[in-house]
């Protein structure tokens, strides 16, 4: 199976997750080369299904912690490699809204995956997802460059804006950011 092209496919599991949109593979047999290309139009489902749905891409590469997102409904594009993911993509779930403009390299190491792109939360519950019952809403937008997704890893810089933090009952507004998170 060396190049072919879905369109329309409008896929649906007994466990609720939809997936909808047009697809390329190229050379999908071949660890080394293959190539995915994506234009989602609806994924619809959970961390947990899908890593029953993509054990070897999910329950490896993604952080266990996106697990307490919960049910979520996504749309855009992206582009998958063995090395790189190139991601532009918009998704609402029960801790809020984000949009990210993301590309990954060396995404199959969590603590050498490198990262460089945009972010942005729209009443996003952090402390939900932190497990801080301090933390509330948070809205921002920011750009960030880095390495690592675990505390002992992660070393990233950040620029940009905090619209809205709720901490401890308080609303904190009109936040900039420009520094290093290591």
């Amino acid at each position: 199976i060396n190049d072919f092209l879905v369109n329309d496919l409008d896929l649906r599991t007994e466990r609720k997750s939809v997936l909808k949109g047009d697809f390329v593979f190229k050379d999908i047999l071949d660890t080394d080369e293959f190539f995915i290309d994506g234009n989602i139009e609806k994924l619809s489902s959970s961390y947990s299904n899908l890593s029953i749905l993509l054990p070897r891409l999910i329950g490896k590469n993604l952080p266990v912690s996106l697990s307490d997102v919960g049910i979520f409904e996504a749309y855009g594009n992206f582009a998958l490699t063995k090395n790189t993911l190139n991601l532009n993509m918009d998704s609402n779930s029960g801790l809020g809204k984000l949009s990210t403009d993301l590309y990954l390299t060396d995404y199959q190491t969590l603590d050498k995956t490198k990262y460089k792109g945009t972010v942005v939360m729209q009443d996003f519950r952090l402390g939900g997802y932190l497990k801080d019952p301090m933390v509330g809403r948070t809205s921002l937008q920011g750009k960030f460059d880095g390495q690592g997704f675990s505390l002992n890893s992660v070393n990233t810089s950040i620029i940009g804006s905090i619209s809205k933090h709720e901490y401890r009952g308080y609303t904190y507004q009109n936040i900039d950011v420009n520094g290093v998170l290591r």
